[in-house]
């Protein structure tokens, strides 16, 4: 297995099927890879949507809500592809995403991980913008360089995304590939903690490294970034 995606839920039923169905829809084999749907404990439509598509994910549920954190952990120990990739329920990949990322690691040993450029979609599915820097979904992780570094830190119940990169810049090199290949859906119900305890976990991982914004040069040019530091 070369490659798992892990979908992470919760309360996004309305969105779910569409998350799977670009998943489908991805020009590897399907041998090649797994879709991974963790569920942390959703209570809307979202069993009915995973029913309609259980022969073709493997679905872990949690009897009560862990957070995003520990939902992807569940995801990532499940999971039996050799590279990692993370999908929010209510975004969508490219097509090529899945086939484009591994072939570059495949062929990269010394790059740890790799992420694309990530178009912004409205509700109408328009694009309204392009982000380079690092998301928490999107990014195509070797597994074993996430379990070198213990998985993501489940008491992180916001910012999880920057530690975990930054935990990984240490321990390897990366690579930013400039092609649009995650659409990011921005829409009213993204979720998002109060700013408070934004704040809260934004000191936490300053404590933790010392600073948090490692990828302020990240957006310029495509490239690989050392172990340890920015292009």
């Amino acid at each position: 297995m070369r490659v798992s995606v892990i979908i992470t839920n919760h309360n996004y039923g309305r969105f779910l099927g569409r998350a799977i169905q670009s998943c489908q829809a991805q020009k590897l084999m399907h041998d090649e890879m797994e879709v991974i749907v963790v569920d942390d404990a959703s209570t809307d439509e979202t069993p009915r949507v995973l029913d309609a598509y259980r022969e073709n994910v493997r679905v872990v549920e949690h009897a009560e809500q862990r957070g995003l954190p520990a939902a992807i952990n569940s995801g990532i120990r499940a999971s039996r592809g050799q590279y990692i990739i993370r999908l929010d329920a209510d975004d969508w990949f490219d097509k090529h995403i899945c086939f484009i990322m591994a072939h570059f690691l495949d062929h990269n040993k010394e790059i740890g991980f790799v992420w694309p450029d990530y178009h912004l979609v409205d509700s109408q599915e328009r694009v309204v913008g392009r982000i380079s820097e690092p998301q928490g979904a999107g990014v195509m992780f070797r597994k074993q360089l996430l379990v070198d570094v213990g998985l993501y830190d489940e008491s992180m119940r916001s910012h999880e995304d920057r530690d975990i990169l930054m935990r990984c810049m240490r321990h390897d090199s990366s690579y930013h590939l400039k092609m649009p290949l995650y659409r990011y859906y921005r829409h009213g119900d993204n979720m998002t903690e109060s700013a408070s305890q934004m704040e809260v976990y934004r000191q936490r991982l300053v404590d933790k490294h010392g600073h948090d914004d490692p990828f302020a040069s990240l957006a310029a040019d495509p490239g690989a970034v050392p172990r340890g530091g920015s292009p």
